[in-house]
């Protein structure tokens, strides 16, 4: 889905689940993609996207939460640091992208890259419902939500920025306005960074992200930017920092999930 700037874009800013512990019904393979596409296209579905086990409540199972939230449970903070700032940048995540064991991605990785790279709104609608399980108190920390920009080009091509749609999910859930028109993406640094090295990511160019010019349009508010994956934080410092440099107070930021490398010790 595209971003669409806010009508209010030259204002300032003002200052266990119940089934847990059931059993998962199982079907052979053939038939339950069968029950799966049926679920999808009539709108009910009733099997976990992550791992398509057929379930009695419709979401995500616990299983596949668990698998991604590890033994700490979700929505645990780390920070961030950076060449490109002075200081460092909280970062709220709601699990880890590596499956436990190192056996490769997570089930909601695998459910991301579902929803980024084909398009599955389903998918999409159930990783918007993990961003709707804030802690309460968060609703007093910022003043706006701000998901971290595609390209025109990338946004051209997908269809729709997968922050963006996160971030809707949070704003409706802290009640904190979204403003995607504060932050631009003005290249992608050469290329997708998918499959670069923590290293070739901290050796890219000029910051990639900016504020348009308008005068104390930030009033220094507190931001919360939104991304899906944080892999080394490269793109949320640099983020964070033209936000900062522009006039805002303090900058935190909230993903789906986070890779280990991206992790402070």
């Amino acid at each position: 889905m595209p971003q669409t700037p806010a009508n209010d874009e030259t204002k300032p800013i003002a200052t266990s689940s119940p089934d847990a512990a059931r059993p998962r019904l199982r079907l052979a393979p053939p038939i339950q993609r069968v029950v799966t596409s049926l679920g999808i296209l009539c709108g009910f579905s009733r099997s976990c996207p992550g791992c398509a086990d057929i379930r009695e409540t419709q979401g995500i199972c616990p299983a596949c939460t668990a698998e991604s939230a590890g033994p700490a449970g979700p929505w645990n903070t780390t920070q961030i640091s950076s060449l490109f700032l002075e200081q460092l940048i909280p970062v709220r995540y709601f699990g880890h992208y590596e499956a436990p064991g190192g056996g490769g991605r997570c089930r909601i990785a695998d459910l991301l890259a579902t929803f980024k790279y084909r398009g599955r709104r389903d998918a999409g609608r159930e990783l918007g419902r993990i961003f709707t399980r804030f802690p309460p108190p968060m609703r007093e920390r910022f003043d706006a939500i701000v998901p971290i920009p595609l390209t025109a080009e990338k946004l051209h091509r997908r269809g729709f920025n997968q922050a963006a749609w996160l971030a809707r999910s949070a704003s409706r859930a802290l009640r904190v306005p979204l403003r995607a028109e504060l932050l631009s993406r003005i290249s992608d640094q050469d290329g997708p960074q998918a499959g670069r090295s923590g290293v070739e990511r901290r050796r890219l160019g000029p910051n990639p992200f900016c504020v348009p010019a308008r005068p104390g349009r930030l009033n220094e508010a507190r931001i919360l930017l939104i991304d899906d994956v944080c892999t080394t934080g490269t793109t949320i410092a640099q983020a964070a920092r033209a936000l900062l440099c522009a006039g805002a107070l303090h900058v935190e930021a909230a993903v789906l999930l986070i890779s280990d490398r991206s992790i402070t010790r």
